[in-house]
C-alpha cells in the first residue's frame, strides 16, 4: 500500500471521529438546552400554582368575606406590626392569628403564626404555628386553602423537629398531618411513623392516643379499643384518653361501656 493511500485513510479516520465527535456535541447539549428549556417551563409554573395557592390570594379571599368591623381591626393590627419594637409586632401577629382563628380562616390563622415563629425561632412557637395549619387541614374542605395548610403544617412541625428533636409531640404531630392527608406516593407514611414511634416508645400516651383516634376514624374499633385501654390502664388521669375510648366503645356496640367512660371523659380535672 503506497504512502499516499495510508495517509488518505488516515485522513478518513480523523474525518469519522471529528464527525462523531461533532454529532455528539449536538445530541448532548441539544437535550441538555432542551431538558433546561422544560426546566426553565416547569419552574414557571410551580411559580405560577404557588401564586395561586399563596398568602397573597388567601388575603384577598379573607378579606372579602370578613365584616367591616373585622377588616377595620385587622388594618389596626397590621398597622402596628409595621413598627421596630419587636416585642409588639409578635403581640400583635398573635393578635391578627387568633383573629383570622375565630373566622374559621385557618390558612390565614397559620400564616401569622408562622411570622411568630419566623421570629422567635423557637421550637414551641413552630410548632404552635403548624398546630394552627393542622386545625386548617382538620377542617377545611379539599381546596387551595387546605393543600396550603398542609404544605405549611409540614414545614413548620419539620422546623419543630430540628430545634428541638427529643420531644415525641412534634412528631406526632407531623405524622398526623401525613395522616389526615396522605402523600400521593407514600399514603401509609403517617401511619408508619406513629406505628415506628409506638416501638421505640411503646408506653408514650401521645402516641397511643393518637393511633386509636385514627383507628377510630376508619372504624377499626377493635384496634382503637385495645390502644386505648391499654393508653388508659397507663394513665388513667388523661382527660383526652377516656373520651376517645368512649368513642371507639360506642362504635363497637358496647354501649354500657360507651356511657361508664364517658362520665370520665366529662369530668374536670
Amino acid at each position: 500500500m503506497s504512502k499516499g493511500s495510508v495517509s488518505n485513510i488516515k485522513y478518513q479516520k480523523w474525518i469519522a471521529i471529528a464527525s462523531a465527535a461533532l454529532l455528539f456535541c449536538i445530541i448532548y447539549f441539544g437535550f441538555s438546552l432542551t431538558d433546561k428549556n422544560k426546566k426553565s417551563k416547569l419552574d414557571k409554573e410551580r411559580a405560577l400554582i404557588t401564586e395561586v395557592t399563596g398568602p397573597e390570594t388567601l388575603v384577598k379571599e379573607a378579606r372579602a368575606s370578613a365584616s367591616k368591623d373585622t377588616l377595620e381591626l385587622v388594618g389596626r393590627l397590621e398597622h402596628l406590626t409595621e413598627g421596630t419594637d419587636t416585642a409588639l409586632i409578635v403581640e400583635n401577629l398573635k393578635r391578627l392569628s387568633g383573629v383570622w382563628y375565630s373566622q374559621k380562616r385557618y390558612g390565614m390563622a397559620g400564616y401569622y403564626a408562622q411570622q411568630v415563629a419566623t421570629i422567635e425561632g423557637s421550637a414551641q412557637a413552630w410548632s404552635i404555628a403548624g398546630t394552627t395549619y393542622g386545625v386548617g387541614v382538620r377542617a377545611l374542605p379539599e381546596g387551595k386553602e387546605r393543600e396550603f395548610c398542609v404544605g405549611r403544617a409540614v414545614k413548620a412541625f419539620e422546623n419543630a423537629i430540628s430545634l428541638d428533636p427529643k420531644e415525641t409531640n412534634h412528631r406526632v404531630n407531623l405524622a398526623t398531618i401525613y395522616a389526615e392527608s396522605p402523600p400521593k406516593d407514600n399514603p401509609m407514611k403517617g401511619i408508619m411513623m406513629l406505628l415506628d414511634m409506638s416501638k421505640s416508645e411503646p408506653e408514650n400516651i401521645t402516641v397511643m392516643n393518637t393511633l386509636g383516634e385514627l383507628a377510630i376514624k376508619t372504624g377499626q374499633w377493635d384496634k382503637a379499643i385495645t390502644r386505648l385501654e391499654k393508653s388508659y390502664q397507663l394513665d388513667p388521669k388523661n382527660r383526652e384518653t377516656p373520651c376517645l375510648l368512649s368513642m371507639a366503645y360506642e362504635g363497637a356496640g358496647q354501649h354500657e361501656k360507651a356511657h361508664e367512660i364517658a362520665k370520665l371523659c366529662n369530668q374536670k380535672g
